[in-house]
């Protein structure tokens, strides 16, 4: 019995052994396979080489499927981190079923977020740097069959978008005479195919299109020294939004009431839609003067011609900058502009950012610190312009400044009875290459310069600006960059009708074209 009782207790043991053993190992895994579990009782993370969120898969390389639900095939596709020498995601953590994150030792962090709202599928993108202030983000997308609409003014003026190539370029307002993005943009595209982007504004942002012919669309962000000066020193982050709806037109009201949201206050000065605007640059450039303009005014009245109103235009100032008349070329402004009434004819005169250095309005504007500044000076910066080689422009960010100027445009009114104005420039490139402002996004420049624009003018509205960006709440009319004279995309009249539909799509439905004969020395 004694040996007996001594194998029973042995085998007892070891039974008990291996039941502690296999509850442990139990507990163990059980807690190991949720030990991401919140205490909220939120859904657990779970880790994998792929993600996929709502119609969406993103794999273990970072290739991107992106399907509308009604339908089994891909709307769009892309390659996030597009770059040869990118390491492939190790780990997705899922967040929950709406969100996943992957993150890399080296640099950086990537978030793909799924949420939808009315129907409509959206896919936010959120790379964010970790180390590294030169650090560069791209993501590319394959246009595919789909035709591509939306962005920016251009000086080719492409449509649809994936007709022409463009190269990496700063997604910033530009004069597109300098064949960069043109004066009237947002962050924002859509696809035949029901596809939308949206770029978030703090993305210091580059895009191309169709580059080497290879049907991508590539996104990119890097802080660099000119446009994206990063004043507040960030990281670089690349932040989007890709929603899908069944067709072009629905995900356009979708985009524009997410993301854009801005629509018209009022509308311009009823006038202006039905009659012409007659500008003394068409015929006379700079060579004009108070004889010339009633010259001017007569030959339209006696050809029986209609008029919203005449446009004094460039040099009727005695320096870039001075908001006053040549008292040389116009010796009595009040009374032409008088005698220019009684024909029937309100006045506008062209206006700009810019002041000379031999201006006394440089003089004026420098001592008060109302223009942009050296980098890290209280000096104004200089610039060049097409008027000017050394220049100080006006910081329209600066409510000091604004008011300042739009005193001299009040005096203007005031003094020569001038009804209205039209704006020139307020494009980014136009900005000291380095400079310092209270801006970190170089688009809040040209927002500003538009909304200024609208201040000279809030009750008729019959002025005129070429650049918008989030601007489409100025009830004001938008021009397009000058037109050359030939009949090509080069900037010809084939751009005409395909700019005016981009700004459409953009949500500026007041435009009007320069010129009618366009900006060329030939034009009489």
């Amino acid at each position: 019995m004694g040996r007996t009782g001594g194998r029973v207790k042995i085998v007892a043991l070891v039974l008990v052994f291996l039941v502690v053993c296999t509850v442990v190992g139990v507990v163990t895994w059980h807690l190991t396979k949720h030990s991401y579990q919140k205490d909220d009782g939120a859904n657990s993370k779970k880790a994998s080489s792929g993600l996929q969120l709502g119609d969406t898969t993103v794999d273990e390389k970072l290739g991107v499927n992106i399907k509308r639900r009604t339908e089994n095939f891909n709307v769009l596709t892309g390659q996030l981190w597009s770059d040869p020498t990118r390491e492939n995601v190790k780990q997705w953590t899922k967040l929950s079923d709406s969100k996943g994150m992957a993150e890399w030792s080296r640099d950086r962090k990537l978030e793909v977020t799924f949420k939808e709202e009315g129907g409509v599928p959206c896919y936010r993108i959120d790379w964010q740097v970790t180390v590294g202030m030169e650090t560069v983000l791209t993501d590319c997308w394959n246009t595919g069959e789909a035709h591509w609409y939306g962005g920016f003014e251009d000086y080719y003026q492409p449509w649809p978008l994936e007709k022409r190539s463009k190269n990496l370029t700063a997604f910033v307002p530009h004069d597109s005479y300098q064949k960069l993005l043109g004066g009237v943009q947002e962050r924002f595209f859509i696809s035949s195919k029901g596809v939308g982007v949206y770029i978030e504004d703090d993305v210091p942002l580059f895009i191309s299109i169709n580059a080497f012919n290879d049907n991508q669309m590539c996104l990119q962000a890097k802080y660099v020294r000119h446009p994206y000066q990063n004043f507040k020193r960030r990281l670089p982050s690349l932040s989007y939004h890709i929603c899908v709806s069944q067709n072009v037109r629905l995900i356009h009201d979708y985009m524009m009431r997410t993301f854009i949201k801005l629509r018209p206050t009022d509308i311009p000065d009823e006038t202006m839609f039905r009659k012409p605007i007659w500008s003394t640059w068409a015929q006379y450039h700079k060579d004009i003067n108070e004889s010339l303009v009633l010259d001017f005014a007569d030959n339209i009245i006696k050809n029986n011609f209609t008029h919203s109103q005449l446009e004094i235009d460039d040099d009727w100032t005695p320096k870039y900058g001075d908001m006053d008349f040549n008292n040389v070329k116009f010796p009595d402004p009040k009374s032409m502009v008088k005698k220019l009434n009684d024909k029937g004819f309100r006045v506008t005169v062209w206006l700009h950012p810019f002041f000379n250095i031999d201006s006394n309005a440089f003089i004026e504007a420098a001592s008060k610190f109302y223009l942009i500044k050296e980098f890290d000076s209280i000096r104004p910066g200089l610039t060049s312009w097409w008027d000017g080689k050394l220049a100080g422009i006006l910081d329209a960010t600066n409510p000091e400044a604004v008011e300042w100027y739009l005193n001299k445009t009040k005096f203007l009114q005031e003094t020569y009875n001038i009804s209205s104005f039209k704006f020139d420039a307020g494009e980014v490139n136009w900005l000291p290459f380095v400079y310092s402002a209270s801006f970190d996004i170089p688009s809040e420049y040209t927002k500003h310069w538009a909304s200024l624009a609208y201040k000279s003018d809030t009750s008729v509205r019959h002025q005129e600006a070429r650049v918008g960006s989030r601007s489409q709440d100025l009830p004001i009319f938008i021009r397009m960059l000058d037109k050359d004279s030939n009949w090509d995309y080069k900037n010809g009249l084939k751009t005409l009708i395909p700019t005016a539909l981009t700004f459409g799509i953009l949500g500026y439905p007041f435009i009007l074209p320069d010129m009618i004969v366009f900006n060329s020395s030939l034009a009489v």
